[in-house]
């Protein structure tokens, strides 16, 4: 019988082969105008833009949010343009993955109901359309690293491929193309705890074999 108590744990760490570029000029994005935006955007969608009085640094982006790069076939309403569509679903998206339900304006909460420690959280997570690109019909979307929880990988599937692949009232489809991860999030993830070569040392030169007992109740 082995005594766990005292076995001793060798951390390794995976290194992935990761490709350094700028998707975002990769994928010829442009800074959204928020010239094409209209007052009932600007009203309800807002949080999400772009401060037009901050130069804009994908540097900072690439380092301090996951930038998840999709493909939108925006539904199109009478009056209303292809650059139109798309920018207003990118917005609806950002609000979806981040703090949408939590905005007075999208009518999920009530005014008041937030205190202001609750407010500054709000403005920390919030989603920003960073790009657009209307020959390929494609937003690039950055969510704030604050906003995922250290080696979830659960958490961040379901955001970056989350409620807004089914959001049918902005868009008839929409794919996830590519997603930068800033490296301070990656680091959280450390790889396994003991790993292949503490197992053997754990168990010793022998055939090692793992059993699940189903069904599971």
């Amino acid at each position: 019988m082995l005594d766990v108590k005292n076995w001793e744990f060798f951390p390794e760490r995976i290194t992935l082969p990761i490709t350094e570029c700028n998707r975002y000029n990769a994928y010829n994005f442009e800074i959204p105008d928020l010239d094409l935006i209209d007052d009932d955007m600007r009203t309800r969608l807002g949080p999400y833009l772009l401060d037009p009085n901050t130069p804009f640094d994908f540097l900072h982006f690439q380092a301090n949010y996951i930038v998840m790069y999709i493909s939108i076939s925006p539904k199109l309403k009478p009056g209303w343009t292809l650059k139109y569509g798309l920018f207003r679903s990118a917005l609806e998206i950002a609000a979806e993955e981040s703090t949408g339900t939590w905005d007075p304006d999208l009518k999920t909460i009530r005014p008041g109901e937030m205190d202001e420690k609750s407010q500054a959280n709000m403005k920390i997570l919030e989603a920003k359309v960073i790009g657009l690109n209307f020959f390929t019909v494609m937003a690039a979307i950055a969510l704030p690293v604050e906003g995922f929880e250290k080696e979830n990988i659960p958490q961040l599937l379901s955001v970056i491929m989350g409620n807004y692949t089914g959001m049918s009232s902005t868009a008839w489809g929409v794919r996830l193309e590519d997603v930068d991860f800033p490296d301070r999030y990656l680091e959280g993830f450390t790889g396994p705890t003991v790993g292949n070569e503490g197992i053997k040392q754990l168990l010793g030169d022998q055939i090692t074999v793992g059993t699940i007992v189903k069904p599971k109740t």
